[in-house]
């Protein structure tokens, strides 16, 4: 029953970010690595947004730490592998 409030709270500030992430069909939060270059470039994928992508990638710099964050077509490519800490910030979101 404590849980509800700071739910509806989360939620609201969901819709008010400049932002969205949709989850995957499998209910996941759509945040990945991929390896380029012979696994030497290692790379976290966030997908499945819509909003202000300029705004998401600044927001994803702040957590990972990580000046190396790209904005790409329907994806955003941080430098790194920080699928955890990314997947933790939007779930705290509430995406």
């Amino acid at each position: 029953a404590s849980s509800a409030p700071s739910d509806r709270a989360t939620a609201e500030l969901a819709h008010k970010l400049p932002f969205s992430v949709f989850r995957s069909n499998y209910n996941e939060l759509p945040v990945y690595h991929d390896y380029r270059n012979g696994r030497t470039r290692q790379l976290t994928l966030v997908r499945k947004f819509t909003g202000d992508a300029d705004e998401l990638a600044r927001r994803l710099r702040d957590v990972c730490g990580s000046s190396d964050v790209a904005v790409r077509t329907g994806r955003i490519e941080i430098k790194g592998l920080h699928r955890e800490k990314v997947k933790e910030y939007l779930a705290s979101l509430g995406f």
